[in-house]
């Protein structure tokens, strides 16, 4: 996992706002980029080339959506991707976020990223 998300940081390198990692077997991060949504989904496909033989890639594209926080709507998402990836050699589990969100005065893009190293889809 932390070779994916060093080459992920190095592909980003430049276009990172705010950067927060934590964890290790089981992590999260958050990236506040100066990319668009379609930028970061193309690079998170090419640092994931090469990777195609020993696991699945999947991912989703979504064109709107809101946090309810609270039970109330905080943010509008404007566009997106979902990435999952699942490593049949680690058996590691990745699930990235890529949003395009708004408030009502601003929009900017955000990458997030779940991963467990012992994950219990091999159970």
């Amino acid at each position: 996992m932390m070779d994916f998300l060093d080459k992920l940081r190095e592909a980003l390198d430049g276009y990172i706002e705010i950067e927060n990692i934590r964890g290790d077997d089981c992590g999260v991060a958050f990236f506040k980029l100066n990319l668009t949504v379609d930028e970061v989904k193309n690079i998170i496909k090419k640092v994931f080339e090469g990777l195609g033989e020993k696991g699945e890639l999947i991912y989703v594209s979504i064109k709107d959506g809101e946090f309810i926080d609270m039970g109330r709507r905080s943010l509008l998402i404007k566009d997106g991707y979902i990435f999952e990836w699942y490593d049949y050699e680690e058996l590691m589990h990745l699930y990235i976020r890529i949003y395009e969100i708004s408030d009502v005065s601003k929009s900017w893009v955000s990458l997030y990223l779940d991963w467990s190293l012992k994950s219990h889809w091999w159970e």
